[in-house]
C-alpha cells in the first residue's frame, strides 16, 4: 500500500505558483479598474497586431505607418491641396498664414528661447481666432460678438455669443428656454486652448525645457491646423465634421471613376 510520503512525492506540483494579482494597499474597486484597464490595453495591442498582420497577409502595398496615417484627420494644408477653400472652411488667409508661420518657426532648430516664450501667445491667439471665425460664419455674426472662455473660476469652459446665448459642453438654457450646446470635438479644442494658457503661465514664470516646449507647441499647432480644416455647422447645437485621410482618398478614387465613365 502506498504510503503518505510516496503519494505526496508522486503528486508533487511541478509548475510555478501564480500569486493573486494584488498590490499592497489597493482597494477592491481600484484593483477592478486596474485589471480592466490592463485587459483593454491587451485587447488594443492584439487588434493592432492583427491589423498589421492582415495588411502583410493580403500583400498590401501600404506600410503600417501609412495605414495609421490614413486614420488621421486632414490638416489645413492637406484640405486646401485637395480642393477645399478658405471660404468653405470658415477661416481667412490671415489665419492660414499665421498657422504656417508658427509651423516654420518651430521647424527652425535655432529658434531662441525668447521666441519660444512669445510663441505661446501667438498660438493661443490663432486658436481663438480659428474657432471664433468658424462660429461667426455658422451663426452669421461678427467674430467680435463672440467671447470664448476656455476655463473660468469653476473650471467651466463656454462660448458666450452676443444676443444668442451661452454654448457649452453640457446643455445650457438660453433666455428662450432652448438648449445651447457644442460637440465634443469643439469642447476638446477649447481644452487645447486652456492647456496653452496654462503653458504660457508656466514658461513666463519658470525655466523652460526647450525640447518639451517645442513638442507641446507642435502638437498644439497641428491640432489647430486639423480643427481649421474641419466643417462647423448647426445653430442650437454646434457640431464639427473633420475629414479623415482615408475618406479623402476614397472620395478621390470615386471622382476618378466618375471621370472615366464620362469618357
Amino acid at each position: 500500500m502506498e504510503g503518505r510520503a510516496e503519494f505526496l512525492k508522486r503528486n508533487e506540483f511541478k509548475g510555478d505558483i501564480k500569486l493573486p494579482d494584488i498590490k499592497r494597499g489597493e482597494l477592491p474597486c481600484e484593483r477592478y479598474k486596474r485589471r480592466k484597464a490592463e485587459r483593454q490595453q491587451q485587447i488594443r495591442r492584439r487588434i493592432g497586431i492583427a491589423a498589421l498582420s492582415g495588411l502583410i497577409a493580403f500583400g498590401s502595398l501600404r506600410t503600417y505607418m501609412e495605414y495609421r496615417d490614413s486614420k488621421n484627420t486632414l490638416t489645413l494644408e492637406q484640405a486646401l491641396e485637395n480642393g477645399h477653400t478658405l471660404d468653405d472652411l470658415g477661416i481667412n488667409k490671415d489665419i492660414k498664414d499665421r498657422i504656417e508661420n508658427i509651423e516654420d518657426m518651430l521647424a527652425d532648430e535655432n529658434i531662441k528661447n525668447e521666441e519660444l516664450i512669445e510663441l505661446s501667445s501667438k498660438i493661443e491667439a490663432v486658436q481663438m481666432d480659428v474657432i471664433k471665425n468658424k462660429l461667426s460664419e455658422v451663426l452669421n455674426i461678427a467674430p467680435s460678438d463672440i467671447r470664448l472662455i476656455p476655463t473660468d473660476e469653476d473650471k467651466r469652459a463656454y462660448i458666450d455669443v452676443k444676443n444668442i446665448g451661452i454654448f457649452e459642453r453640457d446643455s445650457a438654457l438660453d433666455v428662450f428656454g432652448k438648449q445651447k450646446t457644442i460637440s465634443d470635438d469643439i469642447s476638446n479644442f477649447i481644452d487645447e486652448i486652456a492647456d496653452m494658457q496654462r503653458t504660457k503661465d508656466i514658461i513666463q514664470n519658470e525655466d523652460i525645457d526647450r525640447k518639451d516646449i517645442i513638442k507641446t507647441y507642435k502638437k498644439a499647432i497641428k491640432e489647430t491646423s486639423k480643427f481649421a480644416a474641419g466643417h462647423m455647422y448647426g445653430f442650437d447645437k454646434i457640431n464639427m465634421k473633420t475629414i479623415r485621410v482615408s475618406e479623402m482618398e476614397k472620395a478621390k478614387k470615386e471622382a476618378e471613376k466618375n471621370q472615366e465613365r464620362d469618357f
